[in-house]
């Protein structure tokens, strides 16, 4: 089982299978506004490890409210 945010800061609990994504927070303060933009660069640096990666962009701010979210709702903290 994997657990995964989706764009509507929903969780998710799914199975993991071969053809499974890997999820990577990235948090920094040094992310801009143009999260597209942002995306796409870090995507074609995380395809040099593995074609599987897919960044998921967050600045400090907003991951410790997302999280805490998350983690609330499945009494994790």
């Amino acid at each position: 089982m994997a657990m995964s945010g989706d764009e509507n800061n929903e969780v998710n609990f799914r199975k993991v299978n071969e053809w499974s994504d890997i999820d990577v927070a990235i948090i920094s303060p040094d992310l801009t506004d143009d999260r597209f933009n942002e995306r796409i660069r870090l995507t074609k640096i995380a395809q040099n490890v593995d074609s599987r990666i897919g960044p998921v962009l967050f600045r400090p701010d907003t991951f410790l409210v997302i999280s805490c979210r998350y983690f609330n709702n499945y009494n994790i903290l």
